[in-house]
């Protein structure tokens, strides 16, 4: 008996409970804003820059300064780098001596193999960039040079323990 009579109170004050709920539920909203709005946030400072990315080695960086700034050598003795300055990709000509120019970036690499076969190191490096000068995407002359670097490491470090 009590509960329906607590069901019969309830259904005709429902409109008086949803009031009250209403306020209450603005209220904390209220509370809440203002409450954020007291609070003072700390200083953001700006973002930093991420630090620049380095595009070239420092090896191959010092051997093109080493090769160019040379009293005895001239961009135009070498024929290397005159293929590259000559190369115009809006020609239809030179964009078709692309493959003479990674076939003759090909015969370096098989002659720095060869060297390096040989064990000379030095030889089969140099000869790894000048390929990697004619053609820059050539990936194998990549793969070879980072490979003898590796052993010229490992030699020099050789070199040290006999000592």
């Amino acid at each position: 008996m009590n509960t329906q009579k607590l069901v019969l109170i309830i259904k005709g004050s429902i409109d008086k409970i949803i009031l009250v709920l209403f306020a209450l539920l603005l209220l904390a909203m209220f509370m809440f804003y203002s409450k954020e709005q007291q609070t003072i946030p700390e200083e953001i400072s700006p973002p930093q820059p991420p630090p620049p990315e380095t595009l070239i080695d420092d090896d191959i960086l010092e051997m093109i300064k080493e090769y160019f700034l040379n009293d005895e050598v001239s961009i135009e003795n070498n024929p290397d780098a005159m293929v590259l300055i000559n190369q115009n990709l809006f020609e239809y000509k030179a964009v078709r001596d692309v493959e003479a120019i990674r076939s003759d970036a090909t015969l370096k690499y098989k002659e720095a193999l060869e060297l390096y076969k040989k064990g000379e190191l030095t030889a089969a490096r140099k000869m790894c960039d000048r390929a990697l000068l004619i053609y820059p995407d050539h990936v194998q002359a990549r793969a070879l040079r980072q490979q003898i670097i590796k052993d010229e490491e490992k030699q020099k470090e050789e070199q040290k323990e006999a000592q």
